[in-house]
């Protein structure tokens, strides 16, 4: 099995981490040329096998520069993915720092309400973070700036992926459902809770179907009767199966609260007192 170069960064990384209780300028000339030996050997066999485990090399390094064995226990060796993985990520920055300074720009432009801003500042934020990312590696002032700023930026990224992600929309749940729909066209009369139609010798009517001066169906607004009771409509179909808003009378329910719980009563299908006179031709 060849190996591969993020075998050479894995076992490097091990070697580092025993290194890790030295001094950084000791460390620094230890490990200067540390990858180029490593492929070199790679390219002879495998490295656990021709150097031994990154720890035992690590140890005759030690040796060899007559250095002491390191103090204390010996680091816990990490999975080979694990060092891997981690030695990949550093490739993975110069991405971040674009994204970071597209995230901030376009954020901050979209804060002042302009899409053109946003694009402009995108494009002024984008080489700001780079150069900002690569001088932060030797100046610790710009690197806990860039750290600040990533933390926006990534704060930013998770909200707006969350907004889109999300329901645009939002329906209040009401406490008495409508049985029919309602539209822009339909007509409304509030706070009237049924409406009684007769006909002009003053009988009742039933199955009236009842539209205004612009031909659109008249619908009822109230939810709830004078005493505050929801009011539960029954649905009316037509012979097709559509549902309509405009048949009166309705027959309706309200819930009453009694001693034995909540019941559900009948509304009277004809005003109780009221009785309209005959009305004769004109």
């Amino acid at each position: 099995m060849s190996t591969t170069t993020a075998d050479i960064d894995a076992y490097a990384s091990r070697v580092r981490v025993a290194l890790s209780d030295l001094p950084a300028a000791e460390r620094e000339d230890l490990v200067a040329d540390l990858e180029d030996h490593l492929a070199e050997v790679a390219a002879e066999g495998d490295l656990v096998e021709l150097l031994g485990t990154p720890e035992a090399y690590t140890a005759e390094l030690r040796s060899s520069a007559g250095l002491p064995p390191r103090p204390g226990p010996a680091p816990r060796e990490r999975p080979a993915w694990l060092d891997g993985t981690l030695g990949f990520l550093p490739e993975l920055l110069p991405g971040w720092w674009v994204l970071r300074g597209l995230v901030l720009g376009a954020v901050l432009g979209l804060l002042l309400g302009s899409t053109l801003l946003a694009v402009l500042f995108a494009l002024v934020a984008v080489p700001a973070s780079v150069v900002l990312g690569r001088r932060g590696a030797t100046d610790t002032a710009l690197h806990w700036l860039g750290v600040a700023l990533s933390v926006a930026a990534a704060g930013a990224l998770v909200l707006a992926l969350g907004f889109a992600g999300g329901s645009t929309s939002y329906e209040p749940q009401r406490s008495v459902p409508a049985p029919w729909p309602s539209d822009d066209r339909t007509t409304g009369l509030s706070g009237v809770t049924n409406l009684y139609p007769y006909s002009s010798d003053g009988k009742p009517l039933q199955g009236v179907q009842l539209y205004d001066q612009n031909g659109e169906p008249v619908e009822l607004m109230a939810d709830t009767d004078a005493d505050g009771r929801p009011i539960t409509r029954a649905p009316r179909r037509t012979a097709d199966g559509l549902v309509t808003t405009n048949v009166y009378p309705q027959e309706q329910t309200v819930a009453d609260v009694g001693p034995g719980g909540v019941t559900a009563r009948q509304r009277p299908v004809v005003p109780p007192t009221v009785v309209p006179p005959s009305i004769g031709p004109r």
